[in-house]
């Protein structure tokens, strides 16, 4: 016996449903949505797709609203992603951008990395591959010799999803003197140093005018990163920021729920 249950199949009519559903769902938020700047919008629509809980925006926190304008066209150009964990990575490989601009030095292994043999002091993974932005070899393919000889950041999107530690570190090298990024997605999850660390990113936006978005409090992770890199690049290929999500086209594995 088949059994056969009854849904919406076709991807299109799910994409303009799931949408007609957010903009009902934001209703009560229309105040906060309309004192956005436009690419705003749409980042905070793209979260509560993403999400399915329209109350995210109201953590949604930004800075330099035009350093996020020009990252939103470096995006269409050849700017390299420089990216926490290798799951920021997948949700962006192939979907808006090429593997080569995506810049991942996660290390393998355990939990936790030495830095020094015997030494007491011991670092996440993701803090680690933070450290080693600076230094990272920079694919060459499809790439302007300018940005393949880059040292540093500048001129880079950072995208962060998973662990406090890999923004601290981050945040720990920019005040150190590391050139700074065109813009710094700030989106670690957790209880423990996620709020924390956001608020770290929030204040050196404002003591420096570095460009952020980040979410305040523990809320964050890998999906709602890059669901706020993709509505950043939509926004760009529209020539639009922030007139809501186009209706009519199946997305190209953008994280939808089915």
């Amino acid at each position: 016996m088949t059994v056969s249950y009854h849904y919406v199949r076709n991807p299109d009519a799910i994409y303009r449903e799931s949408f007609a559903q957010v903009e009902q769902a934001l209703a009560p938020y229309a105040a906060l949505i309309e004192g956005m700047p436009p690419v705003i919008r749409s980042v905070a629509r793209r979260l509560v797709h993403t999400t399915g809980d329209p109350s995210v925006v109201e953590t949604l926190t930004y800075g330099g609203e035009l350093g996020i304008g020009r990252a939103m066209e470096l995006l269409h150009r050849d700017c390299l992603l420089f990216c926490d964990v290798r799951m920021v990575v997948a949700g962006l490989q192939g979907v808006i951008v090429p593997q080569e601009r995506l810049i991942c030095t996660l290390p393998s292994g355990g939990g936790f990395s030495h830095l020094r043999a015997g030494e007491e002091t011991r670092i996440t993974r993701s803090a680690r591959g933070v450290a080693a932005w600076p230094t990272a070899s920079v694919p060459r393919t499809s790439v302007s010799t300018a940005l393949a000889s880059l040292a540093g950041l500048q001129d880079a999107i950072v995208v962060i999803g998973n662990a406090p530690t890999a923004l601290y570190a981050l945040l720990e090298g920019l005040e150190a003197g590391w050139s700074p990024p065109a813009l710094v997605i700030g989106m670690p999850v957790g209880f423990v140093g996620s709020a924390e660390s956001k608020q770290a990113l929030i204040e050196m936006g404002q003591k420096t005018q570095l460009p952020y978005i980040t979410l305040q409090g523990t809320r964050g992770g890998a999906a709602l990163a890059v669901a706020t890199t993709i509505a950043l690049w939509r926004a760009g290929r529209d020539g639009q920021a922030g007139q809501g999500e186009p209706a009519g086209q199946a997305e190209q594995a953008t994280h939808e729920k089915r």
